[in-house]
């Protein structure tokens, strides 16, 4: 449990950190003012096109779906930002995955994994919500809870996404994740549930992008969920809300700081509140 309000307390400092730090906020203002101008254009379009005028109520609900989406457009301004929260969290700099990638090229392979990942959380567990469907007492809310979760543990993948690749040294092609491995081992366990097995295998080749971030809540699952919570009620916090993917990325960096080898001690001070145990 500790270890899981640590997780939750490290997006409230985030918030604070970005609020305060000039940089920080300096380097966050661009895109969310980006995004905050997209969401309220296709608003406007919208409320034109149906004259309901509903403008308000379209343009919040616009902009929590871009923030939760993958930063596609907006990547370079993104890593900027993640670059400063390392600074401001007295960590090393880190270094970028991929130095001096063109922009086109970068747009290209993002667009490519936003694609993925829209596969991946419509599609990728249709089986398993399936089997779910067909087991005695289990209703429909039991389903669009499951559903609910599944896209939401892709938020916080995309949050831990530029801090996980931001780490010191290059991460590798990584070990399959942990929901393929465990529709793997759930297909071989009856002939009733081999439709799993090359589920598995599906998600897991759609999600390769994603291995080193999913790792990563394997091993501080606990830190994560709590993470994961707080995010959510970030998006429910006037004004706080429209900086919810500065403070998801400042607080993932967190996380993933407190993770890396031979933290300085300023880090480690910086990211306290209870011990994880």
């Amino acid at each position: 449990m500790a270890r899981f309000r640590w997780g939750l307390f490290q997006v409230v400092r985030a918030a604070v950190l970005v609020a305060s730090d000039r940089a920080l906020l300096r380097s966050a203002l661009l895109p969310t003012g980006l995004t905050f101008v997209g969401s309220a254009a296709l608003a406007a379009l919208y409320a034109q096109s149906s004259a309901e005028g509903r403008f308000l109520e379209v343009g919040f609900a616009t902009f929590v779906a871009l923030s939760s989406m993958p930063p596609t457009l907006l990547w370079p301004l993104w890593t900027r930002l993640a670059v400063e929260a390392r600074r401001a969290l007295g960590a090393p700099l880190g270094e970028e995955e991929r130095p001096g990638e063109s922009y086109g090229r970068l747009l290209l392979r993002e667009s490519a994994k936003a694609l993925r990942q829209g596969a991946v959380v419509a599609i990728g567990l249709a089986p398993v919500f399936f089997l779910v469907k067909l087991l005695p007492g289990v209703g429909h809310g039991i389903t669009l809870s499951l559903g609910v979760a599944w896209a939401w543990y892709w938020v916080v993948l995309d949050a831990l996404e530029i801090p996980v690749e931001m780490q010191p040294g290059r991460l590798g092609p990584g070990e399959p994740t942990w929901f393929e491995r465990g529709l793997g081992a759930l297909g071989a366990r009856s002939r009733w549930l081999r439709v799993l097995t090359p589920a598995g295998r599906f998600v897991g080749w759609l999600s390769r992008p994603w291995r080193h971030q999913a790792a990563f809540t394997e091993r501080q699952s606990w830190e994560s969920a709590g993470f994961g919570l707080a995010s959510v009620a970030v998006l429910a916090v006037p004004v706080l809300g429209v900086f919810f993917r500065a403070v998801a990325i400042t607080a993932a960096t967190a996380l993933v700081v407190r993770d890396e080898p031979a933290s300085p001690p300023a880090v480690r001070e910086l990211a306290s509140g209870p011990d994880p145990v």
